[in-house]
């Protein structure tokens, strides 16, 4: 269809003014009149007076409906460890793909956001996986260390009472027979008590 001025309206154009058209004739209020027993359909008011009943009709009022929410329909999931790892970049763009469901994001919008994270995050995600490997590790082998340096502690401990009890037995023996002990044997006792209570009562 070609208007003045040489511009051609194509055909979705021409579609869409014909509907235009429609529907505004479809708006157009008609009314019903009575007349004289006659029911007589007009584009303009009935005219008042004797004999005569005015009534209308026109296109049914449009009821607006109600604007639905989508309604989240995942659990907002947990935030993954490694998240602390990533660049802040990353882990926003990471956080977002996490709530996206719980947030209502549509599933194409999703899978850009993965494709996207993947294209730009995939390094780093690695990088951030095995910084919190190490630092794990770091962890249990701290653990390790700390649960061995206790065991050690206690089997030193345990040695050591063990020892000193040996040791008073040897000084508890020597003693029934300090009068019988020379003068070396004395001096020897003196040591040993000393050694003991070194050892044993600091």
């Amino acid at each position: 269809m070609r208007m003045g001025g040489g511009f051609s309206l194509g055909r979705a154009a021409v579609t869409l003014l014909l509907l235009a058209s429609a529907q505004a004739s479809l708006a157009q209020v008609a009314y019903r009149c009575n007349v004289q027993g006659r029911t007589v359909l007009s584009h303009t008011p009935c005219t008042t007076g004797a004999g005569t009943s005015m009534g209308g009709y026109g296109p049914a009022p449009v009821r607006e409906l109600p604007q639905l929410r989508a309604s989240p329909s995942a659990s907002l999931g947990r935030a993954p460890e490694h998240l602390q790892y990533l660049s802040p970049a990353c882990a926003q763009l990471n956080d977002a793909i996490r709530t996206a469901s719980s947030r209502g994001v549509g599933h194409a919008v999703q899978q850009d956001l993965r494709a996207e994270y993947q294209a730009k995050c995939a390094d780093d995600d690695r990088q951030a996986r095995q910084e919190l490997a190490d630092a794990k590790s770091a962890e249990r082998k701290a653990a390790l260390d700390e649960r061995q340096a206790r065991t050690s502690a206690r089997a030193l401990s345990q040695r050591e009472a063990e020892q000193c009890h040996e040791m008073l037995r040897i000084l508890h023996g020597k003693r029934q027979r300090a009068a019988t002990l020379s003068a070396g044997e004395q001096a020897d006792l003196q040591r040993s008590e000393a050694t003991y209570v070194a050892r044993c009562k600091s």
